[in-house]
């Protein structure tokens, strides 16, 4: 079908991939100038998000990895909540948005699956271009994504319920050379993310399995893991993305030298590098911004996710 596109990209993605496009999609004007400058060598994103007025989630749901690709049966509510989600990152400049690929942490509006049933067989395209942005109902969503200089940040496993399936996947290298298609006409993927708080439900050997295979089906992509204790620096991943040992909510207690201290922890116990990840829940405010700031301003950290 033919789109009413200017974007070059978009009449290639259409030739190559038509079954996600049975609707037209008009061209998507840039966004405008975020405030201050935008390190282009930094993942930058708010990974807790503040409420939005007359939102059916409510702030203690509002991650951007949850917004981004649960599968929501409220399409209207959902598309509304992608469209505030990427114009407020691009407002506060910046430039990814992390997306959970499997969850299943029990909470059946945080479950999503790349699977057409379960866990493992046949892939769903819908839901794994979903995830990238292309598939015909969010196409308009991915466009002003890129024209925003937003990329993605998918994470492949997240767990609350004690690792579930997700504890050593037999299915994982199957899923990422599904991914990879995706990744090729896509093309906005720099970074991967193995875990979310890893310890929770696997062994650091199992993360350099999983970096490994991620390494093998996509190798264009760099890798980190999302963890809350030094025992996982030494994992073969780019980064580790360290939680705070307090909770986000209580981050306005913290000073910009304890979180610099925490980060220091993981690079004097072996981590490559490091991106500090959720310190601070309120990622606007003025504390928020001095620790995100202070934790960028190191050699090695290569991100902030919660204010800068």
């Amino acid at each position: 079908m033919n789109i009413d596109c200017t974007n070059s990209f978009y009449a290639w993605l259409a030739k190559t991939l038509p079954k996600f496009f049975k609707c037209k999609v008009q061209p998507v004007p840039p966004g405008p100038t975020p405030p201050g400058p935008v390190p282009s060598d930094k993942l930058l994103t708010a990974f807790l998000l503040p409420a939005q007025a007359g939102s059916k989630y409510t702030n203690d749901q509002g991650r951007t990895c949850t917004l981004s690709s649960i599968n929501d049966n409220d399409r209207t509510a959902m598309t509304k909540q992608r469209l505030y989600l990427a114009d407020y990152l691009h407002g506060i400049g910046a430039n990814c948005i992390p997306m959970v690929i499997c969850n299943d942490d029990g909470n059946r509006d945080n479950y999503c699956t790349p699977f057409k049933s379960g866990w493992g067989g046949t892939t769903n395209g819908d839901f794994l271009a979903w995830c990238f942005f292309i598939d015909n109902d969010r196409a308009m969503y991915g466009a002003i994504c890129q024209a925003r200089g937003i990329s993605q940040l998918p994470v492949l496993f997240c767990s609350e319920n004690n690792g579930g399936p997700f504890s050593k996947p037999d299915w994982a290298e199957q899923m990422l050379q599904d991914m990879r298609l995706f990744w090729i006409t896509h093309g906005n993927v720099k970074w991967i993310c193995t875990h979310l708080e890893a310890e929770k439900f696997v062994t650091p050997s199992e993360v350099n399995r999983i970096a490994g295979l991620v390494r093998k089906c996509i190798p264009e992509v760099k890798v980190c893991v999302h963890a809350t204790n030094t025992s996982f620096a030494k994992c073969d991943v780019d980064a580790i993305a360290v939680q705070m040992p307090w909770h986000p909510k209580d981050g306005d207690a913290h000073t910009p030298d304890e979180v610099v201290k925490v980060l220091q922890s993981y690079l004097d116990a072996g981590a490559k590098q490091v991106i500090c990840a959720e310190y601070n829940w309120f990622s606007e405010n003025a504390t928020a911004k001095a620790q995100g700031r202070a934790a960028l301003a190191m050699s090695k950290c290569i991100g902030a996710w919660n204010g800068f």
